[in-house]
């Protein structure tokens, strides 16, 4: 038997302008998912038969990790699905690292962040290596394009952890020092579909110029931002974090439950914004007064979340014969 929790993970800045090359800031938060994996005699997943057409990521995470016999395996998650707070990734991260440990296979971060966009890429058809390097390493975590320049600022406070590639595109991922932060996740109840959101802002890009204009700006805010953030500046990360909401509502990709969050939260914290592909899903607020933005997003209709940044990653917090 082994158990593994996996965190969850916030994207502060540079949602939908990675998809174009552009750099994202995403921290891991300890919203926990914790599954564990045992040999039994048939195939079972949380007490029922495993079904892996409608279990996509597990199945595809067991296919690259495990050659063994039948498993039972539960979940348990703190992660809202269809959330924007990286579900997904960590049900990959979670069976690939159990699976992984199971078969006696020594692993880390790195290897388990390679294997888990594989996972991702091959189920969802595209996708960032975002959510998985977050969920995978923890902490605090700037994707870039590989060979990006950058500050002397952010090149002195930040750790190469490993670049992942995918055809001709090619990201660089790096551990970046996060002070502690106050934030409150706001979940709306509505489930966006990422897939159909960045094929909007897709469309919308090709056709429009202003558009284009946004997803530039959303990527000079995040370095902006990655720097604001080494400074200890949370005040003016928190008003990037306004502004790129509002480049992400210009490109279409709010919800009005969203929206009715981010207006709730704005006043009693330092900078709110939707945090995912959008659509419904959750906010992100980064505060000075966690209860005040707690209840702000309650009266507003949400479910508040308190959380921190969570810095260990996918581990092992179980295991026997």
């Amino acid at each position: 038997m082994v158990e593994i929790e996996a965190p969850a993970k916030a994207i502060l800045l540079g949602e939908h302008a990675v998809v174009y090359g552009k750099p994202a800031l995403a921290v891991a938060i300890d919203l926990p998912l914790r599954m564990r994996l045992l040999p039994a005699e048939g195939w079972r997943l949380d007490q029922e038969e495993f079904q892996p057409r409608r279990r996509g990521y597990i199945a595809a995470a067991l296919e690259r990790a495990w050659q063994g016999g039948p498993l039972a395996m539960t979940i348990r998650s703190s992660i809202p699905p269809a959330s924007g707070l990286g579900s997904s990734a960590a049900v990959t991260c979670a069976t690939l690292a159990g699976a992984m440990t199971l078969a006696a296979r020594t692993w880390d971060s790195r290897a388990l962040a390679s294997s888990a966009f594989d996972v991702e890429w091959a189920v969802q058809g595209a996708a960032s290596p975002t959510d998985t390097s977050t969920i995978a390493h923890g902490g605090g975590i700037l994707l870039r394009p590989a060979g990006s320049e950058s500050s002397p600022l952010i090149d002195g406070h930040r750790s190469p952890l490993w670049e992942l590639s995918r055809g001709a595109r090619a990201w660089e991922v790096s551990a970046i020092e996060v002070p502690r932060l106050s934030l409150v996740v706001g979940n709306t109840g509505v489930k966006g579909r990422t897939t159909d959101l960045v094929a909007a802002v897709r469309a919308r890009t090709e056709q429009d110029a202003a558009a284009r204009a946004a997803i530039e700006r959303i990527g000079a805010l995040t370095m902006e931002g990655t720097e604001a953030l080494l400074r200890g500046d949370l005040a003016t990360l928190g008003q990037l974090m306004a502004e790129d909401h509002a480049l992400l509502r210009s490109l279409g990709v709010s919800h009005p439950a969203l929206e009715a969050l981010v207006s709730g939260a704005a006043p009693v914290s330092l900078g709110a914004k939707l945090t995912g592909a959008g659509g419904g899903g959750s906010i992100i607020a980064l505060t000075d007064d966690v209860e005040r933005t707690a209840h702000a997003i309650v009266k507003a209709g949400g479910m508040p979340y308190v959380v921190e940044v969570d810095r260990q990653g996918t581990r092992v917090v179980g295991e026997a014969p």
